[in-house]
């Protein structure tokens, strides 16, 4: 699940703005001729007028003002492992290394590697009790103020 301060929940796809033309996503050719896919589930969309079943994102209306962004220390060669501060009811929390990166790192048929960024999702089982009902709302407050990213220390 993924959610995205400041976006409202789109009524279906084509009212969606994470949607691109198919065939630039990572110049992958794709065996349906659609116009449009989707840059989350990284498939093409073949019938725009309805949001798809798997779609991951998530309704965060109401959450706003509640959890606090102060800051997160994650930095190379590990940049998924640092402490994220957050501040919720005037009380701050840090929290240890539950940050998980949605990039990757992978190598090609040469050996040359690649790294590439992506969005930060929360393990919300390191979260404190009190915090674990916002923790798609503090993901899109991460996302927000983390740059995006992949740590690259595996290459």
């Amino acid at each position: 699940m993924i959610a995205i301060k400041g976006i409202d929940m789109p009524a279906n796809c084509d009212e969606c703005p994470l949607i691109y033309p198919v065939g630039f996503y990572r110049n992958l050719p794709f065996s349906i001729d659609k116009s449009k896919g989707c840059c989350i589930l990284v498939r093409e969309i073949e019938d725009p007028n309805i949001r798809l079943i798997d779609c991951p994102l998530i309704e965060i209306k109401g959450y706003e003002e509640t959890v606090k962004f102060i800051s997160y220390d994650g930095a190379y060669p590990n940049l998924c492992r640092g402490t994220l501060v957050l501040e919720f009811e005037g009380v701050r929390y840090e929290i240890e290394d539950c940050l998980l990166s949605g990039g990757r790192v992978w190598f090609d048929v040469d050996w040359k590697e690649y790294v590439e960024e992506g969005l930060w999702s929360v393990d919300d089982d390191k979260l404190p009790e009190i915090l674990k009902p916002y923790a798609k709302y503090i993901e899109c407050l991460v996302n927000e103020n983390v740059p995006l990213g992949c740590c690259g220390g595996c290459i």
